[in-house]
């Protein structure tokens, strides 16, 4: 008989016959090859662990004898190395608040002292608009606080932030300490891990079409919706907050970063990291205004809006052309933001529009009027339309929604290559 072949696994015959695996090191997990006479073990190392799934080392007698040609008893860390199955690091779901408990807090505003120095600002009527969009809600933490809550592009209710502010100044009360928590940790929510994404991120999928601008407060980012209401204003939340992992849902996407005075660097470099996954547009505008002392105190865009009446800001235009290093582009140019100038939006819609923007409207035009009968086209090498009046009605519809966006550049180029073959066949 082959001598590999001697040798099976050890039965089991309770916690005796099962030792520590030398992979993983647990206890009474692994199950050694004995001689099948003599009932002795080959190696304190040959078995296999029955941990599958977490450990997976399986070393057989073959592969003992073929390893023991060469090796060295020394080596036997090397062997059990070698002999370790490889796992895939599975992703762990993203942990959700429980809907139930987020509806409970978007309520008694008249206590929210965050709500109350919102309204005088801008309204009452304005103030419920804006925090019925962010889905602000209340807390009974600390007398007055607000949550706010991270809503990712899926929906998901990922996290809870709970500040205090000071309903006169709308500043943080930061004394006798800074009143900032979580709600997963004062509910004590069980297995929950805080997976953070931007605030206001569900907006991407509830306004596809509005240009995404991003600042780093939450109280910012409501401030400028009320100010600014045809942009996607979203916050990071925090200085540091601008990574890749929380970026994720603006892949293929333009977006304009408005940092704080004193952070226009760290965010330039920010944005030329990310570079490869969104076109980032940096404004100088707010580190240009700053004066040394505001630049000090952390002035923002929502310092910025102070004292200016909210019917200033209704549109966008040029401010001026800016130097070469105060914006970071990836696909296109946006020159520098004056938010002060009266046709503010109009300004970044029409110069995207301008930049970016494909003639949608004449594609349209021409396969509304064209007659097409839904017979297979190949129309290249590449691409063959099984039923083309759905190819065309659901590649208008991806182009509409993303118009200028380089990632969807392919389903408009074939939109124009079908239009091309078609009007050449009807000559």
């Amino acid at each position: 008989m082959n001598e590999q072949f001697k040798y099976i696994l050890e039965p089991y015959k309770g916690l005796k016959s099962r030792t520590t695996c030398p992979a993983c090191q647990k206890k009474n997990q692994f199950a050694r090859y004995i001689d099948i006479d003599t009932k002795e073990p080959l190696a304190d190392i040959t078995g296999r662990c029955n941990r599958e799934i977490n450990c997976g080392y399986h070393y057989t007698p073959k592969q003992y004898f073929e390893d023991n040609k060469h090796l060295k008893p020394l080596e036997k860390g090397h062997v059990i190395k070698k002999h370790i199955k490889p796992i895939a690091a599975q992703a762990k779901p993203i942990s959700e608040i429980p809907f139930d408990i987020f509806k409970k807090t978007r309520k008694q505003y008249e206590r929210n002292n965050f709500f109350n120095y919102i309204q005088n600002k801008i309204g009452k009527e304005l103030a419920l608009k804006v925090f019925s969009l962010y889905h602000v809600g209340t807390s009974k933490h600390w007398l007055g606080a607000s949550i706010f809550w991270q809503i990712d592009i899926l929906g998901r209710i990922r996290a809870g932030k709970i500040m205090l502010y000071n309903k006169e100044t709308g500043k943080r009360i930061k004394k006798p300490f800074p009143h900032i928590t979580w709600l997963h940790k004062l509910i004590r929510l069980k297995d929950y891990e805080l997976n953070q994404c931007l605030f206001g991120e569900h907006l991407l999928q509830q306004f596809p079409e509005k240009q995404i601008a991003i600042v780093e407060s939450e109280k910012t980012a409501i401030l400028a919706a009320a100010y600014l209401p045809k942009f996607n204003w979203l916050a990071s939340g925090n200085l540091n907050n601008l990574s890749r992992k929380r970026c994720g849902s603006l892949k293929g996407k333009t977006v304009l970063l408005f940092p704080d005075a004193g952070a226009f660097t760290i965010w330039k470099d920010k944005a030329k990291e990310l570079a490869d996954l969104a076109s980032f547009v940096v404004s100088d505008l707010i580190e240009t205004k700053a004066t040394p002392e505001q630049i000090k105190k952390g002035f923002d865009l929502a310092d910025y809006f102070e004292g200016k009446p909210i019917k200033v800001f209704t549109a966008a235009r040029e401010f001026e052309q800016p130097q070469e290093n105060t914006l970071i582009k990836a696909a296109t140019t946006v020159k520098t933001i004056d938010l002060e100038c009266k046709d503010f939006e109009e300004f970044l819609n029409t110069e995207q529009n301008n930049i970016v923007s494909w003639p949608i409207e004449e594609l349209e035009k021409y396969f509304s009027s064209t007659t097409i009968t839904d017979q297979p086209i190949k129309l290249n090498n590449h691409l063959t339309i099984n039923t083309p009046s759905k190819f065309i009605s659901n590649y208008l519809n991806i182009v509409k929604r993303n118009n200028g966006n380089p990632t969807f550049k392919t389903h408009y180029d074939s939109l124009l290559e079908l239009k091309s073959y078609l009007a050449d066949k009807n000559t």
